[in-house]
């Protein structure tokens, strides 16, 4: 009779190429791309393409220099499509918490792994109260084994963000099976 597995066990191999070197201690890579400004992702492709196999996970940026390029959830799609691993790229600037939200439960449903949640450039005071509810969020989600937080003009909301939003040293959630 065949022992039953644990969870760790099992969502071991489910989980990302990061997600595994990061585990292991690895000195793990990751690259950036931006989504194209139009609705063709061939160029976006052929660019993430050179990275495959060179890279553990690509960033796809979201709203970058705050003009609107084809959306970060797509391109993680057609790099998951590509077997291009993706850190979906989320800014709280651009984004009410319903439009986050939808966003987040869009990625899961996509089989992105991996999320990078940003505050953007020039926050409001509501971008902060968005940010720690996300990371709540994320913390929640089944398949999110973390986050990074990265705010270049607004640092020093990130301590803020992260000792409000109490997930520091909890369990991640579980895979589904």
């Amino acid at each position: 009779m065949k022992a039953k597995s644990t969870s760790s066990e099992s969502a071991e191999g489910s989980i990302g190429q990061l997600e595994r070197g990061l585990r292991q201690g690895l000195f793990t890579v990751t690259a950036e791309l931006t989504p194209p400004v139009s609705t063709n992702p061939e160029e976006f492709i052929r660019r993430g393409l050179t990275l495959k196999g060179l890279a553990a996970a690509v960033n796809i940026t979201d709203g970058a220099v705050a003009k609107a390029h084809l959306s970060s959830l797509v391109a993680a799609h057609f790099l998951i499509r590509n077997g291009i691993e993706p850190i979906l790229q989320m800014t709280c600037r651009d984004r009410n918490r319903i439009a986050l939200q939808g966003d987040l439960l869009g990625a899961v449903a996509l089989g992105v792994r991996n999320v990078l949640v940003v505050h953007g450039d020039d926050p409001k005071r509501e971008g902060t109260a968005i940010c720690v509810e996300i990371l709540q969020q994320l913390a929640a989600t089944p398949g999110i084994a973390g986050a990074h937080i990265m705010a270049p003009q607004f640092f020093s909301a990130v301590p803020e963000v992260i000792a409000a939003s109490g997930v520091t040293g909890k369990m991640r959630a579980a895979l589904p099976r």
